[in-house]
């Protein structure tokens, strides 16, 4: 028997971010007649907690923004999990998801700081500011 999680949820954009959080999570995709998705109200499908899946396509690390399109739910599915799989992420405008046709991801980048100089003002000693004297006031008569 194999383990599985099911995914059902009314709102697409929510049943896409499900689906991606469980594949971290080590549960994945399958076209099979068990995993096939369930459109309509609400989403289902069937996750599998399995072997990883080997990559179909792969990316080259120059490339960190990826629409990924199509018409066929299970196809679309399993080239988002394929970039998923590759250290893609949703990108971060709210509506990523277009009626399970368009998907827009980006790579996350890793900063590195190397190379880099410190600004002047950091590696200098802050000054003491020193206070402007008061000018004596004068009476007029």
């Amino acid at each position: 028997m194999t383990d599985f999680m099911t995914v059902v949820e009314v709102n697409p954009v929510v049943f896409v971010n499900k689906i991606i959080a469980e594949i971290r999570n080590g549960y994945y995709v399958q076209s099979t007649m068990q995993g096939y998705p369930i459109m309509g109200m609400p989403n289902y499908i069937n996750l599998f907690d399995t072997d990883e899946p080997a990559i179909i396509h792969p990316m080259p690390d120059e490339i960190q923004t990826l629409g990924v399109s199509g018409y066929d739910i299970m196809r679309w599915l399993l080239d988002v999990q394929d970039a998923i799989l590759q250290g893609f992420v949703p990108s971060d405008t709210p509506a990523f998801v277009d009626n399970y046709k368009t998907i827009t991801l980006v790579r996350a980048t890793v900063a590195s700081l190397e190379g880099l100089k410190p600004a002047e003002s950091a590696t200098e000693a802050p000054v003491a500011k020193t206070k402007r004297p008061t000018k004596p006031k004068t009476i007029k008569e």
